[in-house]
């Protein structure tokens, strides 16, 4: 085994390589800027409920979060793809927000 020279010990696996589409700049700056819009409103929604929840209830704000972080990956992935495909990543974004919007607001009139 002292004899095999060392470039023959070891095998060389090629490695399969992911191209990911680049966007165009104004298409990046859209992401990102519909990425902060969205932000801001989950950001608040979030902040409402934690001062609304109570307990175990509190469960509820990681698990909005997860979603949203979920539908902005989908977002991006979709958005690469042609018009029509963010939607399923905006719809997850959005109606979660707008479920915790309208929950914080529900807890707060019922008191």
């Amino acid at each position: 085994i002292h004899s095999v020279p060392l470039r023959h010990a070891f095998k060389v696996i090629p490695e399969v390589v992911h191209v990911v589409p680049v966007l165009p700049p104004e298409e990046s700056a859209a992401i990102l800027e519909n990425t902060f819009e969205q932000c801001v409103l989950a950001a608040g929604a979030h902040l409402a409920l934690a001062a609304t929840l109570r307990g175990r209830d509190m469960v509820l704000i990681p698990l909005l979060v997860a979603l949203f972080c979920i539908g902005r990956a989908f977002f991006w992935a979709g958005y690469a793809r042609g018009a029509g495909r963010p939607a399923f990543g905006l719809a997850m974004t959005f109606y979660p927000t707008l479920f915790a919007w309208l929950l914080a607001a529900v807890l707060v009139l019922i008191g």
